[in-house]
């Protein structure tokens, strides 16, 4: 097998991985979320549509069009919001940090410049409901939802949380 081919099966490998970790995350951290369960339920059942369909070319206004919900950070409330002019919000617990971004549509990769430290990483989507960034040379994996898809899911946590501490 030539090296194309080799690179080819590892990064199938990789993504099945991938696909597979976030399901079993999203099942863990929102069993009883009737939305998640259904995204969930879709990407079992569809897993090598979503490694295909994660391979398509990502635009600037795929990045912009709404705010992601790091879903790897299980005690954290983390949104990316990317702006048009490569600006990105990072916002951890309300608290807002600003960092840059320059997207590479020629090889889907993004920089990502936070505290003085660029970071590269490969861009993967599954439709408008998910985005991954893996870190060239590394096995580190973000893990985003589209924020706009599952805002009623974080409402929902918020009011849970509310309702217990007013008991």
């Amino acid at each position: 097998m030539d090296s194309d081919g080799i690179k080819g099966l590892i990064f199938l490998i990789v993504m099945t991985i991938i696909v597979v970790f976030i399901i079993i995350r999203i099942d863990k951290a929102l069993k009883k979320s009737k939305t998640v369960k259904s995204a969930s339920d879709y990407v079992n059942v569809n897993l090598k549509k979503a490694i295909k369909n994660s391979q398509i070319t990502i635009s600037k206004s795929y990045l912009t069009s709404c705010s992601w919900i790091l879903i790897n950070e299980e005690n954290q409330d983390i949104f990316y919001t990317f702006r048009s002019n490569e600006e990105l919000l990072i916002t951890v617990n309300g608290i807002v940090e600003k960092a840059q971004y320059e997207l590479i549509v020629d090889n889907d990769t993004i920089l990502i410049t936070q505290k003085g430290i660029t970071e590269h990483f490969f861009i993967y989507r599954e439709k408008d409901d998910f985005l991954f960034l893996r870190r060239l040379s590394s096995n580190k994996v973000l893990y985003f939802a589209n924020q706009t898809k599952y805002k009623d899911e974080l409402k929902s946590k918020l009011l849970r949380i509310a309702e217990e501490y007013n008991k």
